[in-house]
């Protein structure tokens, strides 16, 4: 049996668009015969669970190593990877991550036969300090060391060029969805609404991914205090920014406006019931969220201006159920929502995007 070794910093009960292509090309290689091992962190943002150093979940062997916090963890995390990958010497026909530390270390174990798929590049993000300028220099050195690297979207590989000044070449990926998982009937969706307690006369606005500052989620918040009360935004996630948005919500006096969910493993249920979603990260790579919001026919709205560098122009063009905010700023936001609302769509506009994006051509293409 042929073997595949996939690698990232994290994994379930971890929810995000990184995790999400781990496990959907995971489904793939394994109904396709291979046997696939998965190193990464025990680091749980979810809950307060304790996640075992080995185990074997939904067909896939997991080997974690741990990821202390403190100002030193960072460090440490780094001996523990090399342990744990010294560990597992094992011959593997593909190896494919999805992280730049990964990356990097695993280049000196298993030689320079890593397929790299990234999912941002750092030196873009908005993270200040000396992690970034670390990450920065572990990322540059493992587009040198990689086998192959893969961009979900032509922006990114042009911003890789720029860091390796063109040395390298990088390759297009279609990324994957399940077109099926979020259609839903209507008496489904009836049954949705009362499940998560959503007044179905109200006009649905849904931010879903990580709670951290990238995501800019507490300007969708700051919105809200444009929007009339027709309006609901449901922000469905987790990680460090909650107490700044539970803080800002009481704030402006939004308890009746704005609802929070912790992370998901059925975020189908929350695109079924919204009509906008939210696409206004800082920086964002390609957004899996993206084509799940597609495939549910939800409309979205993104900024199409400097401080906001995400591939959404690239990726949806001018197709009619998408509405760019051109100013960065919460105004500007909320007037994009009503006129997104408003706006009339044409249907085969979803088709055209989901017809370009499948997990198994993907998964084939990395493999050839």
């Amino acid at each position: 049996m042929k073997k595949v070794l996939l690698l990232n910093s994290l994994y379930y009960p971890n929810i995000g668009g990184v995790e999400n292509s781990i496990k959907e090309i995971s489904k793939v290689l394994i109904e396709e015969g291979y046997s696939v091992d998965l190193i990464c962190s025990d680091r749980n943002y979810v809950n307060t669970d304790s996640l075992k150093k080995e185990e074997y979940f939904q067909n896939i062997n997991i080997m974690r190593y741990n990821y202390p916090y403190g100002i030193f963890g960072l460090f440490f995390q780094f001996i523990n990877l090399l342990i744990v990958l010294i560990k597992n010497r094992k011959k593997y026909d593909y190896i494919i991550s999805r992280d730049h530390n990964l990356t990097f270390f695993a280049s000196f174990i298993y030689g320079f036969k890593i397929s790299y798929i990234i999912p941002a590049v750092v030196f873009y993000q908005n993270e200040g300090g000396v992690k970034k300028y670390l990450n920065c220099v572990i990322q540059l050195l493992s587009f040198i060391m990689a086998k192959e690297i893969f961009v979900f979207s032509g922006k990114v590989g042009e911003q890789v060029k720029k860091q390796i000044l063109c040395l390298r070449k990088t390759s297009l990926l279609r990324v994957g969805v399940d077109k099926f998982k979020f259609k839903f009937k209507a008496e489904q969706r009836e049954k949705i609404y009362k499940e998560l307690d959503v007044d179905k006369d109200k006009k649905i606005i849904l931010c879903l991914g990580r709670f951290s500052e990238v995501k800019n989620f507490d300007m969708a918040i700051d919105a809200m205090n444009y929007l009339s009360d027709e309006y609901l935004l449901l922000i469905v996630g987790a990680g460090p920014e909650l107490g700044k948005y539970k803080k800002n919500i009481v704030k402006y006096k939004l308890e009746n406006k704005i609802k929070i969910y912790g992370a998901t493993k059925e975020p189908e249920k929350f695109y079924a019931i919204s009509n906008i979603f939210l696409m206004i990260s800082r920086y964002e790579a390609f957004g899996q969220v993206l084509l799940e919001a597609t495939a549910a026919g939800n409309k979205i709205v993104a900024f199409d201006c400097s401080e906001s560098k995400t591939s959404v122009k690239e990726i949806f063009g001018n197709s009619s159920f998408v509405e760019y905010c051109k100013k960065y700023e919460s105004k500007s936001l909320a007037e994009s929502i009503i006129f997104c609302n408003d706006k009339k769509v044409i249907n085969s506009d979803y088709d055209k995007i989901l017809s370009s994006y499948s997990w198994q051509k993907m998964v084939n293409q990395i493999l050839n």
